[in-house]
């Protein structure tokens, strides 16, 4: 049966990756495509390098906070890590059927949340749930302070030069800042 719950587990887990990246493709691409700064092929390119990247690199710190981090290993089974996947994937693949944004992080921690709860393991609240409540609120603040001024700064800049530098510019920008949100997705 453990063999069962092990394949079970990486199914569920193959179906939150793929459930990650058909919900983050738009937001990742979406601007710099529409906006014609990237071709559909180009934004594929680079979201597959950058996502592949940040898998390989920066998974590590994710596993630790969510597989270790919420609640002790020990409480963790291959068919408890199934259900939060499964949980997480298809909350995941509806949202984002139904066209609704979710944060897939946030999704994933509340799932190992919802299991440590219902085989009452300890959860670390303090440790890790709270800092990264603040992040979740304080990220979209900060990131809403930073896009007024960079847009502000950007519109003076296009008003008094209005040439070929300032558009180069606003390219090299799209695409880092995709490549980064999908570095950031993997």
């Amino acid at each position: 049966m453990e063999t069962f719950y092990i394949v079970g587990m990486i199914i569920a887990g193959l179906f939150f990756g793929w459930t990650i990246g058909s919900h983050y493709t738009g937001a990742v691409m979406g601007t710099a495509y529409g906006a014609k700064i990237l071709d559909i092929r180009t934004a594929t390119l680079i979201m597959a390098i950058c996502a592949l990247l940040g898998a390989t690199f920066q998974s590590h710190e994710v596993i630790k906070t969510v597989g270790v981090g919420i609640i002790p290993i020990e409480y963790l089974t291959p068919f408890r890590a199934m259900i939060m996947m499964l949980n997480a994937a298809l909350v995941t693949a509806v949202n984002t059927w139904l066209k609704l944004p979710i944060s897939t992080a946030q999704l994933a921690c509340f799932s190992i949340v919802g299991v440590g709860l219902a085989i009452d393991a300890p959860i670390a609240w303090e440790h890790t749930m709270l800092p990264l409540a603040i992040t979740w609120v304080g990220t979209p603040l900060v990131g809403c302070i930073f896009g007024f001024i960079f847009t502000k700064t950007v519109g003076i800049v296009k008003k008094a030069e209005r040439n070929s530098e300032v558009s180069a510019f606003c390219r090299f920008h799209w695409r880092s800042g995709c490549s980064y949100r999908s570095f950031n997705m993997g």
